[in-house]
């Protein structure tokens, strides 16, 4: 065959796909070299020389024929094949293919304990193509699931392990794992209590005095689901002073033995002001002046009075008779005792 008619064509094609002749050769299994040229997408024409070939047709060493198939040299439709398989720019081999793997799990936490097991849940991932979520103990898979908590059961008593968990959509894409939920497993016929105590007050939460008033703290109560009443253990915060007004808050908490904290609860105590005692008196705005319950001002004949602490305006000058009441230290008001 002439091998002009070759370097013809791949040179033909190679213009259509405006492709460059590469530099070099590379050899071809069975014998043979390759020439290339290539686009700035990669190879688009390959142009394979055989020599001794004749006109027999180059099917590989696996091949069977007449005096027209040469089994000695290349496997040609192998290596057709595996080109356009390498170089097809037609096929895109990812497009609608979902490559995208779901959320982390979240809201990892040890729910109980036993000396051979450990439960577990996690908060639900929300893709809608989710197919299950995977349980790994200690890096290892343990289980696979739909549901979002699990007991790993079979374990060592008195042993610690770190459990994880990933999701998997119906595409294969698998989360990287959630952070681990450390436990240690109890001791053989151990549990754990993972119940708070309750604590509730004793009398009103919330409580009004007066200045000067008297004030016991009565006190709350407090029961756990193991240890029972636990009252006694009853951690107060806070302190009422009932001499002086104002807003006093008293807190109250407790643990039980396995260390769990009860909610906090409150008690609110009002201290309000004590009420002060009134004085009025009724006399000449002169004698107000110099009872140093009232000033006055202007002329020297004809005097405008106020009362002190407060100026409210007195009538009648020097000699007109006010009525003044106080209800606190150096203040006056114009009127009598409310």
């Amino acid at each position: 065959v002439a091998q002009g008619y070759a370097d013809v064509d791949s040179e033909a094609m190679a213009m259509i796909y405006g492709a460059s002749k590469d530099s070099g050769t590379n050899s071809v299994a069975g014998g043979g070299t390759e020439e290339t040229w290539s686009d700035a997408n990669g190879v688009r024409v390959s142009e394979i020389m055989v020599s001794g070939l004749g006109h027999a047709w180059p099917a590989g060493s696996d091949s069977s024929g007449g005096g027209y198939t040469d089994h000695g040299t290349v496997d040609y439709p192998a290596f057709v094949t595996e080109f356009f398989f390498a170089n097809n720019r037609r096929a895109d081999f990812t497009s609608g293919v979902d490559t995208t793997a779901p959320a982390v799990p979240s809201g990892l936490s040890v729910t109980n304990i036993t000396a051979s097991s450990i439960s577990i849940d996690w908060d639900a991932v929300s893709d809608a193509d989710l197919a299950e979520y995977s349980v790994y103990k200690n890096g290892v898979l343990y289980t696979t699931t739909t549901a979002t908590n699990v007991t790993v059961s079979g374990l060592a008593a008195e042993t610690a392990y770190n459990l994880s968990v990933s999701a998997t959509d119906t595409s294969s894409n698998e989360s990287a794992e959630s952070g681990a939920a450390q436990a240690t497993t109890n001791a053989t016929g151990g549990t754990v209590d993972t119940v708070k105590p309750v604590i509730s007050l004793t009398g009103s939460a919330t409580i009004n005095l007066t200045e000067g008033d008297s004030f016991t703290d009565s006190g709350a109560t407090a029961n756990d689901n193991v240890d029972g009443d636990i009252s006694a253990n009853i951690a107060v915060s806070g302190s009422v002073n009932t001499a002086t007004a104002g807003t006093y808050t008293l807190s109250y908490n407790v643990s039980d033995a396995a260390g769990n904290s009860a909610d906090t609860i409150t008690r609110t105590v009002i201290v309000n002001p004590a009420a002060t005692a009134c004085e009025d008196v009724t006399a000449a705005n002169y004698y107000h002046k110099t009872g140093g319950r009232a000033h006055s001002s202007g002329s020297y004949w004809s005097p405008s009075y106020f009362a002190n602490g407060s100026d409210d305006a007195m009538s009648g000058s020097t000699w007109g008779s006010t009525t003044l009441y106080s209800t606190e230290s150096g203040v006056w008001h114009v009127g009598s005792c409310p």
